[in-house]
């Protein structure tokens, strides 16, 4: 128990006070729930970062409060492997196979445009460059993927646009210029310039 907290000797229930820490004890049986979120220290996923929805999306044991949020694949950074996820799962709702619930980072049910720009902003921060557009895995425009925009990739592209859900990930990635989310007439400026090397 806390110094200054009262206690007296009787079972019940404690709440001290530090400058960022609260501690709920159950005097006489030392159940502490340090985040206060009702959820004893013991079984809590996330013990210093108050979550009572006890949610874990990714089912790796730490709760999505203390896990590096958009980093969906737990390697510590929030990258393209991270964008190709929330890529793969926009427009698929809880009950379908390419539903991913990491990617519904508002969880709603439905990974939409909103949670893309909710992990747009989260690369963003991690990047630390607000403008920053989305990870790729190649020169923006690289359409076939060879490490050079040239006429090789004008079709990719223009394939990518007609049927965005047919390309891979890798190719909306490249092609999607605006960082909207993926690729539509709105990057074609962006991409006749690559092309034009600029």
């Amino acid at each position: 128990m806390e110094a200054g907290a009262a206690n007296d000797g009787q079972a019940g229930i404690s709440v001290s006070s530090q400058v960022h820490e609260f501690e709920i004890c159950l005097l006489g049986y030392g159940i502490v729930d340090s985040d206060a979120d009702g959820v004893p220290d013991g079984s809590d996923n996330c013990p210093l970062v108050a979550n009572p929805d006890q949610r874990d999306c990714d089912h790796d044991g730490v709760g999505d409060a203390c896990d590096l949020m958009c980093d969906f694949d737990n390697d510590q950074g929030v990258d393209y492997n991270d964008y190709a996820v929330i890529q793969a799962a926009i427009g698929h709702s809880s009950g379908q196979a390419a539903y991913h619930p990491c990617a519904d980072l508002d969880a709603d049910g439905t990974v939409t445009l909103v949670d893309y720009q909710m992990w747009l902003e989260c690369y963003r921060d991690f990047v630390v460059d607000p403008l920053a557009p989305p990870p790729g895995p190649g020169p923006r425009g690289d359409a076939n993927g060879d490490g050079v925009v040239d006429g090789q990739d004008i079709q990719g592209f223009v394939n990518a646009i007609l049927d965005p859900g047919a390309a891979g990930s890798r190719v909306r990635a490249v092609c999607d210029f605006d960082a909207n989310g993926q690729p539509d007439s709105a990057d074609v400026p962006g991409f006749v310039a690559a092309l034009l090397g600029g």
